[in-house]
């Protein structure tokens, strides 16, 4: 991955090397950043590299459990998480329940300098729970979440949505961050077999620097990749 992609600070870049096993059984990986004032080419940087281990399998239909833990500046971090996703004719519901937790200096070189580079709309879906929100303010943390998605379709023409995320950042050494995002609406599909939509929704998930900054420039100010902020939408999608 090239400049700006390092996925916390701009100015890095980024190496990540993963290998899963056994339909995703068993895996494990590296993420190696090199910072601004390292050679491009050297890849051992400033920053310390996350070595981590992964088991993200399917119980049985429809429900599945994720463990992921890592090591970096010998602390650790991990997140365990049960999703499942059911569907029929009419209506579909995914859900995911987690639990995430970094020791103090986990995130060392990286807590407080958090450059959220302008993210398009379609990034929109994002959970909150990401590390670049969460190292925004502190790594000694421990977060729970609850993601839950409905979609109920009606009829051919009209389908109804409510997404929802909610969930507090318990940190050691400062206050409590509690969140709930949601996004309710109803689309309109006006060609059979097809697409398009048209959306009309009420929302408080706000990408923050969205409104501040067109799509060309950066974001190097140390903030959650959300905010929230109570309005109503209005969206169209479709193709040529």
């Amino acid at each position: 991955m090239g400049e700006g992609t390092g996925g916390l600070v701009l100015d890095d870049d980024l190496i990540n090397i993963e290998t899963k096993h056994f339909g995703g059984l068993f895996g494990f990986g590296g993420i190696f950043w090199s910072s601004d004032n390292a050679d491009r080419l050297d890849f051992r940087g400033q920053r310390k590299p996350l070595y981590y281990m992964t088991s993200d399998y399917e119980l049985f239909k429809g429900v599945k459990y994720l463990i992921d833990v890592g090591t970096r500046n010998d602390e650790w971090g991990g997140l365990v998480a049960f999703a499942t996703d059911h569907e029929t004719t009419s209506l579909r519901i995914n859900s995911r329940l987690q639990a995430r937790k970094y020791e103090n200096g986990f995130g060392d070189e990286f807590v407080g300098i958090i450059e959220q580079m302008y993210i398009s709309y379609d990034q929109y879906d994002k959970r909150y729970t990401n590390a670049g929100n969460i190292f925004a303010f502190d790594d000694d943390v421990t977060v729970y979440s609850l993601s839950l998605n409905l979609t109920y379709k009606i009829n051919d023409s009209f389908e109804l949505h409510s997404n929802n995320e909610v969930g507090t950042f318990n940190f050691n050494s400062m206050e409590d961050d509690e969140f709930y995002f949601y996004r309710v609406g109803a689309s309109y599909y006006p060609l059979q077999g097809r697409q398009e939509s048209i959306t009309l929704f009420a929302s408080n998930k706000v990408l923050t620097d969205s409104y501040m900054r067109p799509p060309s420039d950066y974001s190097r100010t140390n903030m959650p990749l959300f905010t929230d902020y109570d309005f109503v939408g209005f969206e169209a999608s479709f193709r040529f």
